[in-house]
């Protein structure tokens, strides 16, 4: 599978934390087991946090869209990007498991997502134009 799925689990995670934090959803894990709204949003972040990690066996180098190589844009991962992205997986794991009892809102844990969404783009894209992309996401994450 392409690298770019590492990139998309944390993003939809943080899109689903924000729905069902700003609708109060009703979830079926909620329904059916009874769960507490910041418990289904905390299963979710942990979700979005540990699947990339859980991935990295599987993630090949590739051209996002079928397009040319020239014209894709092309992610992967070789030696040195593993080395940032390992760094970046117990940096922001540890961090996680750190301030998840910690947080009571749900909009800091979907930000931390999208933060976590966006290092992993700037570690495994292979162009400047994908890198500055990725990094420049996470700058604005702190506007208000």
């Amino acid at each position: 599978m392409n690298a770019v799925i590492m990139v998309i689990v944390p993003l939809i995670s943080a899109i689903l934390i924000y729905l069902v934090g700003a609708l109060r959803i009703e979830g079926t894990i909620r329904a059916k087991f009874r769960l507490p709204l910041s418990l289904e949003v905390k299963i979710l972040y942990i979700l979005g946090t540990f699947a990339p990690m859980l991935l990295l066996p599987f993630v090949s180098s590739g051209v996002v869209g079928g397009y040319p190589r020239v014209m894709g844009i092309e992610v992967g991962i070789d030696r040195i990007s593993l080395l940032f992205l390992l760094g970046e997986f117990v940096a922001f794991g540890s961090a996680s498991l750190y301030v998840l009892p910690r947080i009571t809102d749900w909009k800091e844990l979907s930000l931390l997502l999208l933060v976590h969404s966006g290092l992993i783009g700037a570690f495994i894209s292979k162009d400047f134009f994908n890198y500055y992309v990725s990094w420049s996401s996470l700058q604005s994450h702190h506007l208000p």
